[in-house]
């Protein structure tokens, strides 16, 4: 390890040249000239005004009124109030800064310049910079002084793009070059083309920083605004596509004519990269401008027109011809509504040649019904074609509705209660379909090796393969079984162990093969097969071809027990095998390594990245900077694009992949000036989804700091408070830093910037953050809807346009208080192009929702209105909708919708780092608890948002079975329930004892089938029997709904239309809706009853039983409905029956029950309750399966529950849902099961941790169920005495065991199990389980662990190894702590908090470098007996929970209590005369143990954040923050008042009595 760190520090140090080859630099004018181009330099905001404007920033204070001056004072104070107390800000002395200066001097004296051209860097500073000596400049110099000191060095604006594109991650430089652009606009403006055009065509596209060009060139540039613009400058439209949608909306017919957009926007090939929300305004304003040209040109813009809402898309198409429309299918990707509205009408084609193509492309967009339609009557003769479609659909693991999966597959059956061989054959791949119970059903002996080869895809379950894999023949050649790889799960632990006696190829014995095979599929092994895998490839882990394997499918478990010290050493063998992985795999490995264990990736950085002998870190290396951007390079500006070949050209060791790893130790060695670009590539490399980690964060905001005090010391800004000191920022360094650790400093700071440009500019990136961020930061709802409002009332008193004010507040939208009315097309545009798939998951207070509500539909019209693209575009957004909005929706736009609705949800997901929280948790969860302040889940904002989502997802889940209508008829077999008849009428308030919907489908599938068969005469009465139904369905809804049939004539679709009216009325009265549904019952049981005896359809073909039919046949319908028809007088007719006319099925099928479908789809979404879920219906709703409820999983037949009784095991619940879902599966499944199988066990999965808490005798806990036990013990800490106790052996656990048994080892009280050396040996997997155990459990495991500890982490010297130790650090004795130092503390896992006895252990200096997740875990009994300066400490880390705060609060009050009690005694007792003169650390031995329980309160009343408790301004030891010369770390702990104490009460001061 220290010879690879030696090796390279020297190999930096040679580099760096010796003092002979330096330039000359005279400090202080050179500081000067930097002054001197601040002073005279415009800022990068969007006014460009200059600096001398604001600065000094007294300037600004002179332009307020006397009354804004004295509102900004008191916000001013109270925001350094609320620093002091509840934020870690290290405050900075005048040397700090003079040494931040040096260092930056010092990285420009000491390059190696070695070129005659340079020898005084002030003379080459101070005149134009040659591009030679540009790239001669330390990386942190060419940012700082990109846009002062460049004029007219690069003279082309592709060269300035190609130094852009050396550095992707880099946006900080990307503005500071667009800025020089901007000033040098002349420069680089010929007449001929636009130089900004030329530069942005220049610069690379890439997805991270697409938004921040679109801000260039939209707020920055202005490129859509003419008054911008020189004269005939024009841009082209590769550049315009980049514009985002409010610099598109903003555009003028002027500007549209002027500059030939017109002709611009028929370029197809630049368009059509553009996604459709993109691609929207360009539509609304083409439309706009242009109008009927979009109709009668409509080929030359079909790329925007495709854009368009469905009616629009439609309207500008009608006279599109159909082969046009099927090319259009098979060029452009188009979102699968759009694909459903343009099937639609080419379906008809005559040429089936050309749409049974277009069919294996985008079927799996139809809809459920298109789909059906087309296998009915399109699909035969394609038959023999059925596996391109298998190829297509479901030979990967691509995303595909499963409704559709399932559809296709029973359509791909001759018979569905029977498969045969030829079935599984003709199914191919989408036996993925098949339901565990339908596999189990297949006969063993069709389940041959070739046939399970074609079957086998990874679209199927576990569960699935596990079936077939115990059901197929056993082959063997030459003693070995074959296995197909993908089923290499379902082998026997020993099998893996090497132990059994069946021999499988590749794999027992274990080969190269077998090895390379079990790592692509390692993400499917249980704990328990993954460990012994490991350990069976342990001395091959490091060969290159293994490891390059690993890294490109699942690193994470295989490093699970490697240790910092032999992973540094393999650094090398590392970087290889990525080099040998290529770079093609490069994306999966760079994904991949983020989830390895961030011990590791602290310890590739700590291996990789040498420090210079002035204690900075080479951010070149750590960066992984090509080669032409090292400031010792030559002039040579080639890059090597990719970093396998950097790895190979420069011997890197790629630490930039693990820059997730960083420590704060090497983040306070980072050079001051270089920590933007560090940060913007940690945010670069992190992608949208990944948090950084708040130790992380914590320090990344004090080394911004830092970088601020450099500059206010190089400009020679007076600096006096937190929001002087963000005044410094620029937009460059704000749109790098990113909103999340701008969120960091809380909304007192960031409201009250000093600088009114900062202030919005910084506000206006908060606004980007996805909502999810609140959750992680120190945001609180409060915090959120102060800047929400701020920001709001700055863009209102601009005088921005609506696009431009909800394009500026995107997600701080939902929080503004002030009522907003915006223009329709205005909220269209918002939620169509500005709102993004996780920002669309709002997470607000109930009032909000139903001003957000009330937006929506007033750009969107009411709920009854709304295709299926609306939906989709709406997607997480309809959680704000009210339950009578979503019962209004159209039964046919949520079927088509709901597909996407489900898989584009966020609601679902999981996230980390929660306050209070060592596991992730689910998103509503999470959310809930940021409303309610952390007050837990009960609370007012809390609930309601969880009920609004709970309306939703089981809106979800009625529309998943509306979806399955056609599946779970095929599949349906009648489940018995209670037969009830009340006075002879149906009634669907109970459940009956047939599903009559499913019965009633089938019966009308049969007539469609056999229509063509039916005689003259029998298909008249087939078409009178629906007719009457009708009919009467028709008069009885009417009658029900107040009209009068025989004064008033309605047709079908009139009547259909009057009840969608009448549902939507929020008043109608409850028994007409029941009235109605009764009907919707009565017409289908009529049905069935007539058509089953004209069809003659036996019990057997419907799939019931006879007396079933029987029961049918016995019911009564419509009966006051033929009353009434019977009274009303019709003008007879007679029908000839010989003499009917044909109907097609086509027209049949239209005729066949509309009514009755509509309100029984209705009835379905509005009455989740009531419904029979199925499997398929869970499948099809994703993790709104969650929403389940008890009532639900009753209602379902213990088959279907059965089958999906792994997928259950898959999700994610809520801590309030999870028992519930498992106390209704265990009462359907388990009802009379004493103990669960060990198969069924690992099915179960993610409820195991409440079934083992409900009742751990019902679990398997022998030794044979290991895999399963394994199963559990990566879920949940609880069960191990049972397992202990089912042991035969009273011997030590095995390796294997306690790799199985996983979090379950932190329930072991007893070292009569446990083996100390194998103990030492797993130490840094044991460090991974996030245990939480008692004090004396914590003292044996230190005792039996110590001889291995690590001493670089019990002495702090090392990150990397306390990060190993993980929850380990929180046992060790309290003496050991103070050999730590206290930057160190902020690598302490939340969980070794948690397991710590007392926060006293700690020195206030320790105690304010805690992570705020690590703070956010102590609890009340850890913080008896701190002192007041440890619980001052304590506060400021813990400053972003409201909850922990409010508490610490309280202690800090009894503490200020006790003491002015304290000094009012003693200066009477003087005689109030004396001067008291008490220190710090006196305080602190005042109080004894101050700490007193906090009742929790009926309704959290946290404390505003904007009042934040006053405290005496003259208090030195208000906030540990002011203590940067205290002296050591050791506080002590608060202790009783000895005699000799109160001598230091003679001088007392009149200070402390106003305390």
């Amino acid at each position: 390890e220290m010879g690879l760190l030696t090796y390279m520090a020297l190999v930096a140090v040679l580099v760096r040249g010796s003092t002979s080859d330096l330039a000359k630099l005279d400090a202080p004018v050179m500081k000067d000239f930097i002054k001197y181009l601040f002073n005279t330099g415009r800022n990068d905001f969007s006014s460009g005004q200059l600096n001398s404007e604001f600065f000094p920033l007294e300037k600004v204070l002179e332009d307020m009124t006397a009354d804004e001056k004295s509102a900004y004072s008191d916000k001013l104070s109270m925001a350094q109030d609320f620093n002091a107390k509840y934020r870690v800000l290290d405050n900075f002395t005048a040397e700090d800064r003079d040494e931040l200066v040096d260092e930056f001097m010092h990285a420009l004296q000491s390059q190696d310049v070695r070129s005659p051209a340079v020898s005084d860097w002030n003379e080459i500073l101070d005149r134009d910079l040659t591009r030679s000596v540009l790239f001669l400049l330390p990386p942190g110099w060419r940012y700082l002084l990109a846009d002062r000191v460049f004029k007219k060095t690069i003279d082309d604006p592709v060269k300035w793009a190609i130094l852009v594109n050396l550095q992707p991650s880099n946006v900080g430089f990307l503005y500071k070059t667009a800025q020089h652009l901007r000033l040098e606009h002349d420069y680089f403006n010929d007449g001929q083309e636009s130089g900004e055009d030329l530069f942005m065509r220049s610069v690379s596209w890439n997805k991270l920083v697409e938004p921040y060009i679109g801000h260039i060139l939209s707020q920055r540039w202005k490129i859509q605004i003419e008054s911008s613009l020189k004269t005939n400058e024009d841009f082209s439209i590769a550049t315009l596509v980049r514009l985002p949608a409010c610099g598109v909306s903003s555009i003028t017919k002027a500007y549209f004519d002027n500059h030939g957009l017109a002709e611009k926007l028929k370029r197809g090939s630049v368009l059509s990269q553009l996604s459709e929300a993109r691609l929207y305004p360009w539509f609304v304003i083409s439309n706009r401008y242009m109008g009927e040209k979009l109709k009668t040109d409509f080929l030359n813009y079909r790329h925007i027109v495709l854009s368009a809402p469905l009616d629009a898309m439609n309207n500008i198409m009608a006279d599109t011809t159909t082969e046009q429309k099927m090319e259009i299918l098979n060029s452009f990707n188009l979102n699968p509504i759009k694909v459903q509205e343009l099937w639609s009408q080419v379906v008809d084609s005559d040429d089936d040649e050309s749409l049974a193509k277009l069919f294996f492309k985008v079927g799996h967009k139809l809809d459920i019904d298109q789909l059906a339609a087309f296998y009915k009557h399109k699909f035969t003769h394609l038959y023999s074609s059925r596996h391109e479609l298998e190829a297509m659909w479901v030979a990967d693991d691509s995303y595909l509705p499963w409704s559709h999966v399932k559809f296709v597959a029973d359509h791909h059956i001759n018979n569905p209660g029977v498969i045969g061989q030829t079935d599984l054959i003709n199914l191919g791949k989408f036996v993925a379909a098949l339901s565990p119970s339908e596999l189990e059903a297949i006969d063993d002996s069709y389940l041959t090796f070739d046939t399970v080869r074609l079957i086998v895809s990874p679209k199927m379950s576990l569960r699935q393969l596990c079936i077939i894999h115990e059901k197929m023949l056993i082959e063997e050649i030459n003693g070995e079984r074959e296995v197909l790889e993908d089923m290499y799960p379902c082998l026997d632990l020993k099998i893996f162990g090497q132990t059994s006696h069946v021999r499988v190829k590749n794999v027992n014995p274990l080969t190269d093969e077998g090895i390379k095979q079990l790592i692509k599929v390692s993400k499917r092994l249980n704990p328990a097969q993954m460990a012994v895998f490991r350990e069976q490839i342990s001395d091959k882990l490091w060969d290159i071809d293994v490891m390059s394997d690993i890294l490109i499918h699942n690193p994470a478990p295989f490093f699970a027990n490697v240790g910092t010290k032999e992973f540094k050493s393999k650094i090398v063998d590392l970087r290889d095998a990525i080099i040998r992985a290529g770079i093609e795999n490069l994306p999966a490995i760079i994904e991949n390594v983020k989830s390895m264990p961030k011990r590791l990736l602290t310890a590739w950085l700590e291996a990789a990245v040498p420090v210079f002998e002035t204690g900075k870190l080479d951010v070149n290396v750590l960066l992984d900077r090509p080669a032409s951007l090292r400031a010792h390079s030559t002039d040579d500006s080639n890059v090597e694009i990719d970093l396998i070949s950097h790895a190979e050209n420069l011997d890197a060791m790629l630490p930039s992949l693990a820059l997730s790893g960083l420590s704060c130790d090497m983040i306070d060695k980072i050079p001051a000036e270089e920590i933007i670009e560090v940060i913007s590539t940690i945010r670069y490399r992190n992608g949208e989804d990944d948090l950084i980690p708040s130790n992380t964060r914590k320090c990344l905001v004090n080394s911004v700091r830092q970088y601020l005090e450099l500059k206010a010391a190089l400009y020679d800004v007076d600096i006096s408070n937190e929001m002087e000191l963000l005044s410094l920022l620029t937009t460059a360094d704000i749109r790098a830093i990113g909103p999340e650790i701008l969120l960091t400093w809380g909304s007192q700071t960031l409201t009250t910037i000093t600088h009114p440009e900062v202030r919005m500019e910084v506000l206006l990136t908060i606004a980007t953050a996805y909502p999810h961020l609140y959750f992680h930061t120190g945001a609180t709802l409060q915090g959120i809807t102060e800047m929400a409002n701020h920001l709001f009332t700055l863009l209102k008193d601009a005088k921005k346009s609506e696009v431009d004010i909800v394009v500026g507040m995107k997600n701080l939208l939902p929080f503004v208080s002030a009522e907003f009315d915006f223009d329709p097309s205005t909220v269209q545009l918002y939620v169509k192009s500005i709102l993004d798939l996780k920002s669309k998951a709002v997470c607000m207070p109930s009032s909000h929702r139903e001003k957000y509500r009330r937006m929506i539909i007033s750009g969107f019209d009411s709920s009854d209105t709304w295709d299926s693209l609306d939906l989709v575009d709406l997607g997480d957004l309809l959680l704000t909708m009210t339950k009578d909005d979503l019962m209004k929706i159209p039964s046919t736009s949520v079927r088509k919708a709901l597909p996407q609705l489900v898989s584009g949800s966020v609601y679902g997901s999981t996230l980390p780092e929660i306050r209070g929280f060592l596991e992730p948790q689910i998103y509503t969860d999470a959310c809930a608890l940021w409303l309610n302040d952390g007050y837990g889940l009960e609370r007012s904002e809390g609930i309601d948002y969880l009920k609004a989502w709970q309306l939703l997802a089981r809106w979800h889940l009625s529309g998943a079975h509306l979806l399955n209508t056609r599946n779970n008829l095929r599949n349906s077999q009648a489940t018995p329930r209670r037969i009830v008849k009340r006075q002879t009428e149906l009634t669907i308030e109970e459940v009956p004892d047939i599903d009559y919907r499913i019965l009633h489908s089938k019966v009308m599938n049969f007539l469609q089938d056999r229509y063509s068969t039916l005689s003259t005469e029998e298909a008249a009465k087939a078409v009178f029997i629906i007719s009457q139904t009708q009919e009467l369905l028709g008069n009885g809804s009417l009658v029900a709904m107040g009209y009068d049939p025989e004064k008033e004539k309605f047709t079908q679709v009139e009547v259909l239309e009057l009840i969608k009216q009448y549902r939507s009325d929020e008043t109608k009265p409850q028994d007409v809706e029941d009235k109605l549904n009764q009907l919707a019952l009565d017409s289908q049981v009529r049905l069935i009853q007539k058509l089953v005896k004209l069809l003659n359809l036996s019990p057997a073909e419907l799939g019931i039983s006879s007396e079933s039919i029987d029961h049918v046949n016995s019911l009564s319908t419509f009966a006051e409905e033929e009353e009434f028809v019977a009274t009303v007088k019709y003008e007879e007719v007679d029908i000839d029956v010989t003499k009917a006319e044909p109907v097609s099925n086509e027209d049949l099928a239209k005729e066949i029950s509309v009514l009755e479908q509509e309100i029984f789809a209705a009835s379905i979404l509005k009455n989740p309750d009531t419904i029979l879920l199925t499997c398929n219906d869970l499948l099809s709703a994703g993790m709104s399966t969650t929403a389940l409820t008890a009532g639900d999983i009753d209602r379902m037949s213990v088959k279907e529950l059965k089958n999906c009784m792994e997928y259950l095991g898959t999700l994610r619940y809520g801590t309030r849902q999870l028992p519930i879902i498992w106390k209704a599966v265990h009462k359907k499944l388990f009802k009379d099961v004493e103990k669960v199988t060990p198969r069924d066990m690992i099915y179960l999965g993610n409820l195991l941790p409440a079934a083992v808490k409900e009742n751990a005798k019902f679990l398997d806990f022998g030794k044979p169920a290991l895999e399963a036990i394994s199963v559990l013990g990566s879920k949940s800490d609880l069960g191990v005495e049972e397992y202990l106790t089912t042991r035969t052996l009273s011997s030590q656990l095995s390796m294997k065991e306690i790799y199985a048994l996983g979090r379950m080892v932190c329930g072991i009280t007893t070292e009569d199990v446990l083996e100390k050396q194998l103990l030492i040996k797993l130490l840094p997997y044991i460090g991974t389980l996030e245990c939480h155990v008692k004090p004396e459990v914590g003292s044996l495991l230190y005792s039996m662990l110590k001889p291995g500890l690590d001493d670089q982490a019990l002495t702090g010297k090392s990150a990397s190894s306390i990060e190993e130790m993980g929850w380990l650090m929180g046992i060790l004795p309290a003496k050991l702590y103070q050999n730590i130092p206290a930057s160190q503390l902020s690598q302490f896992r939340p969980s070794a908090v948690m397991n710590m006895r007392t926060m006293n252990d700690l020195s206030a200096k320790q105690l304010l470098r805690l992570s705020p997740q690590a703070a956010s875990m102590v609890e009340t009994p850890q913080i008896k007996a701190l002192n007041l300066s440890k619980v001052r400490a304590l506060r400021s880390a813990a400053g972003e929970d409201p909850k922990l705060r409010q508490s610490l609060n309280a202690i800090v009050t009894q503490f200020e209590r006790k003491l002015a009690a304290i000094v009012k005694a003693e200066t009477e007792e003087l005689g109030g005369n004396e001067d008291l003169d008490l220190q710090p650390d006196d305080m602190d031995a005042i109080v004894d143990d101050p700490t007193t329980p906090e009742p929790e309160p009926e309704t959290p009343t946290p404390e505003p954040e904007a009042e934040p408790e006053s405290e005496p301004e003259s208090e030195p030891d208000d906030s540990p923050n002011s203590q940067p010369s205290t002296k050591g770390d050791d506080d002590g702990a608060a202790f009783a008042i000895l005699p000799s104490v109160w001598l230091l009460f003679i001088s007392f001061s009149f200070y402390y009595v106003i305390l």
